[in-house]
């Protein structure tokens, strides 16, 4: 029929296709990229272009999930300061780890690290 085993029950070109588990479970595998989250990072990326400073706020119990992975590259050159808010709410020996990784790799680099990964799962 054309179809592959993964597109059995999908729609053809619907951009639906389905897996199957092992307890026989057709989980959907979704192969789109929503147009309206490509518009903002769009927006985004322009407006970043235009400023003389970005001051970046995150989560201090989840700085690296609080965040976009891009933002250091549309930033780039430019001035960054990163706040972390509900600081009071965070183990000390967390900030610590974190405020080390931010002197360590820059808080453009930090991300990219393992080894910071490493040592804050185990203190955050």
């Amino acid at each position: 029929s054309g179809k592959s085993r993964d597109d059995e029950d999908g729609e053809e070109g619907d951009g639906t296709n389905y897996g199957q588990s092992i307890t026989g479970y057709k989980l959907p595998k979704i192969t789109w990229y929503p147009g309206h989250i490509a518009s903002a990072e769009r927006q985004l990326s322009e407006i970043l272009k235009s400023v003389d400073l970005l001051i970046e706020v995150r989560d201090g119990r989840a700085p690296k999930a609080t965040t976009h992975p891009m933002v250091g590259q549309w930033a780039a050159g430019k001035p960054r300061i990163v706040v972390l808010t509900h600081s009071d709410t965070v183990p000390s020996v967390s900030i610590q780890a974190w405020q080390k990784a931010y002197e360590d790799y820059g808080a453009g680099r930090w991300g990219e690290a393992d080894i910071v990964d490493k040592q804050i799962q185990h203190t955050a």
